[in-house]
């Protein structure tokens, strides 16, 4: 069935949904699991080490995830254009996304080149400090490369192609598990570097699957070089920014949240930033396989209303698919906790903080499912305002807020800031099925 084409009842759009999603899931599953491997692996050479790649990491996370949400501009102008047939314009909006990918790579440069007193001004551990300023700016060199194939990746899976972005991530990881064990441990005649050997793996897999992707996808964005010549004024992508910028707030409310609720566990030591790591890694693997569902209906809402129909089967679908994933993952993090745990540390007082966080990560998968779906239905529909203030409600003004108090004024400890972020995700959830209801009875908003 044509992605243009509305389906004829919701059990083919469940089936679409899934054609479109499983390639974007894998995809993003292999995304993730280079930094899983980075983090276990480390995790095996001290506590120390594992702590300061959890700090360092999240300095880079803050940084790096609100410029992508900017470049996720290009989700609802892709898909609609190819929605209405526009291919002038989804090469347009390639060329002019390829700029705005150079801006945000300076600026997160620049950021992971801060990392030392802005770490030591959070408070964190200062024996991880030394070990997450080295992994940061390791990082720096394949910040190109990692913009470069997030931004090509972004573009292909709105035109609804999908197989040359997951082709360079296996590839990649492949890459990144060879040289996280030669440069961490010290193999194949490489100094055993532990944490920044991690960082070293992850900047040249960043380069590899650019290009990967972009050999096997020349035909599709050679076109979008003719446009590059007028991409460059301000004027022309600049245009992005009206959208580009609440995606960059959206991602960042929540991802600077998460950063927050992972440096406020640091005040409790290098064994809860750890413990804190194991969580939000386990987690982030859910969320990202939640995120492929995600992103398939912001391409399948897109296309839609670029060919000028209604999507509210679109989102139930997404919807169902969505709580379906993350509440398998909530049974397995309840049941499982200690052999996954055990995967990334040895260490009895890691564990053992790792042990209280896993119920809660368990109970908040729903939530977290659902509003990420919502985000990608918001997303396609071209509504990427409302998202933004929900995070700031659900985390700014209650989760975080919440976590603290839990954090310092009870017995709770790094399990009291995961209770915030529960409580949060709930509000958020709340706040954008709401919205997606309201936006598919307006039909959503041409971009």
């Amino acid at each position: 069935m044509s992605l243009i084409q509305p389906s004829r009842n919701l059990l083919d759009e469940l089936r679409l949904q899934w054609s479109l999603a499983w390639p974007v899931a894998i995809g993003q599953i292999a995304i993730v699991s280079m930094y899983l491997t980075d983090n276990i692996m480390v995790g095996h050479v001290s506590k120390v080490e594992m702590a300061g790649v959890a700090t360092g990491a999240w300095w880079f996370i803050s940084l790096y995830l609100p410029l992508l949400g900017m470049v996720r501009v290009l989700d609802p102008m892709v898909s609609q254009a190819i929605g209405a047939g526009d291919e002038h314009g989804a090469a347009r909006g390639l060329a002019r996304g390829a700029v705005l990918t150079a801006i945000t790579t300076v600026a997160a440069a620049i950021g992971l080149a801060l990392a030392g007193p802005a770490l030591a001004l959070l408070g964190q551990p200062a024996e991880a400090i030394p070990v997450a300023v080295q992994y940061c700016r390791l990082l720096i060199p394949g910040l190109p490369g990692a913009f470069g194939f997030f931004l090509l990746r972004t573009w292909l899976q709105a035109r609804g192609e999908m197989r040359q972005g997951n082709v360079a991530i296996v590839l990649a990881n492949v890459v990144n598990v060879v040289l996280d064990w030669a440069f961490i441990y010290g193999h194949l005649g490489a100094p055993a570097m532990g944490g920044a050997g991690a960082a070293i793996a992850t900047s040249v897999g960043s380069w590899f699957q650019l290009f990967v992707c972009a050999g096997m996808s020349a035909p599709l964005w050679k076109p979008a070089v003719a446009h590059l010549s007028d991409a460059v004024r301000f004027d022309s992508w600049g245009k992005l920014l009206p959208l580009g910028v609440p995606l960059a707030f959206q991602a960042g409310t929540e991802i600077w949240a998460f950063s927050i609720a992972g440096w406020m566990t640091g005040w409790v030591g290098s064994a809860a930033l750890s413990a804190h790591l194991i969580a939000i890694n386990l987690s982030s693997l859910s969320f990202n396989i939640a995120l492929g569902f995600s992103t398939a209906a912001a391409t399948r809402v897109g296309q839609l209303i670029g060919a000028g129909h209604g999507f509210g089967q679109t989102a139930i679908a997404a919807h169902i698919w969505g709580i379906a994933v993350m509440s398998l993952f909530g049974l397995v993090f309840a049941f499982y906790s200690t052999p996954l745990a055990q995967i990334y540390s040895d260490d009895p007082e890691v564990i053992a903080i790792a042990l209280q966080l896993m119920p809660v990560a368990a109970a908040f998968q729903l939530f977290d499912g659902t509003q990420v779906i919502a985000f990608g239905v918001l997303r396609g529909a071209g509504d990427v305002r409302l998202p933004t203030i929900a995070n700031i409600v659900g985390f700014w003004c209650f989760g975080l807020p919440l976590g603290a108090y839990l954090l310092l004024k009870t017995s709770l400890g790094a399990q009291g800031v995961w209770v915030g972020l529960a409580f949060a995700l709930a509000i958020v959830s709340l706040l954008l099925v709401a919205r997606v209801r309201w936006t598919v009875a307006r039909g959503g908003f041409r971009v």
